[in-house]
């Protein structure tokens, strides 16, 4: 019986460590990369390097944190549409907007509805000093909404 619930454990705790050995679905791994596909390859380092190089920009024209000491994150939407439903219809860039703006309120403890954060919340709510605007230029350094 003390043999049984030995090796039960055993094949527990081998389970639970085979299960965290497993990679991130979202990792790449960028050596078979550039075997597989050298065209991805290329454009995900040029990439890597164009964002190297905008962040050591001190002249750019996209502050990463304000002079208040605000985080500014710029964000890109992908907006998928298939055109075909009406129901879908692909949102304007107000609406875009709009939405970033309710995130805003949300992470600067702005909301309308900040009173009815829940009890044991309130003691750590905060304005986490951080905001969301969309990004005005592309990796190539292009202009783009």
């Amino acid at each position: 019986m003390q043999k049984n619930c030995l090796l039960t454990l055993m094949l527990c705790i081998y389970s639970v460590i085979s299960l965290a050995q497993q990679n991130c679905g979202s990792e790449l791994n960028i050596e078979e990369l550039q075997k597989s596909d050298p065209k991805r390859y290329e454009q995900i380092m040029q990439f890597n390097k164009f964002v190297e190089q905008y962040s050591s920009n001190t002249n750019s024209n996209e502050r990463v944190i304000d002079p208040n000491g605000t985080i500014i994150i710029p964000v890109v939407f992908h907006l998928l549409y298939d055109g075909n439903d009406p129901l879908l219809l692909n949102p304007s860039d107000a609406r875009v907007q709009t939405q970033i703006a309710i995130l805003n309120e949300d992470f600067r403890r702005l909301n309308a509805d900040r009173a009815n954060t829940p009890v044991p919340f309130q003691s750590v709510a905060a304005d986490v000093n951080i905001e969301f605007k969309l990004a005005c230029i592309d990796p190539n350094g292009n202009p783009t909404t």
